[in-house]
């Protein structure tokens, strides 16, 4: 358990960097799609997707505002949210999308790593 919280190795921040990298290049690709089929919800999809793997949470929370349908990527906006350290507002969210929706596997992990984060915070603080 102790290594759990163990500054990563700079192999470790190595790898990461170069899966961030691997993602590069999608993103490009992606975008290229975009700009000939705008609302091709896949591309759409997927590059949300690169965008969190790449923790890009801004240009995610950005590229969600600017569709027109907002509710599609309402669990997603609570997610980017949540890793922008605004937990209330993800919390509001997914509360919305448990009315609307009713609760899911998802939104109940979500909820679940809000609380762990904000445990994590309170006990650190102390």
């Amino acid at each position: 358990m102790a290594d759990t919280f163990k500054t990563p190795s700079k192999h470790a921040t190595k790898v990461r960097s170069t899966h961030f990298q691997s993602l590069d290049t999608p993103l490009i690709w992606h975008a290229s799609v975009l700009r000939l089929e705008p609302k091709d919800t896949d591309a759409l999809q997927t590059k949300l997707f690169l965008l969190s793997q790449t923790e890009q949470y801004n240009g995610a929370l950005e590229m969600i505002d600017s569709g027109e349908d907002k509710d599609v990527y309402a669990f997603e906006k609570a997610y980017t949210l949540y890793r922008l350290q605004c937990e209330q507002e993800a919390g509001q969210i997914l509360e919305e999308i448990k009315t609307r929706r009713g609760p899911d596997r998802g939104i109940t992990h979500l909820e679940a790593q809000m609380v762990n984060t904000c445990l994590f915070r309170t006990v650190t603080r102390s």
